[in-house]
């Protein structure tokens, strides 16, 4: 059970976005299945970067994920995604 991230897809639902970082078990898999669930975005941390990858990859695999970066690009996808939603809401 994930109550952040499963709270964020009730109440944000396409407008979610959800990230799974560096860490171990797996955590966020639920949630980030949730928000994707919901038609939000799950995006988790480059494997490759990660100091303990079973997190990220548990939610790879089992919640799928829209984008797998590395941490110096989270931002700059945040950036374009929030401002991609908000175009597209504006032309509704």
């Amino acid at each position: 059970m994930d109550p952040l991230f499963e709270s964020v897809a009730r109440f944000y639902g396409p407008n979610a976005n959800g990230i799974v970082l560096s860490g171990g078990g797996h955590d966020g898999t639920d949630g980030l299945r949730a928000i994707k669930a919901g038609g939000g975005i799950g995006i988790v941390q480059s494997l490759d970067e990660a100091a303990n990858p079973s997190m990220p990859q548990c939610a790879l695999s089992s919640a799928g994920a829209d984008y797998c970066e590395p941490l110096d690009r989270l931002a700059t996808l945040l950036v374009l995604l929030v401002a991609d939603a908000a175009h597209s809401t504006a032309l509704d």
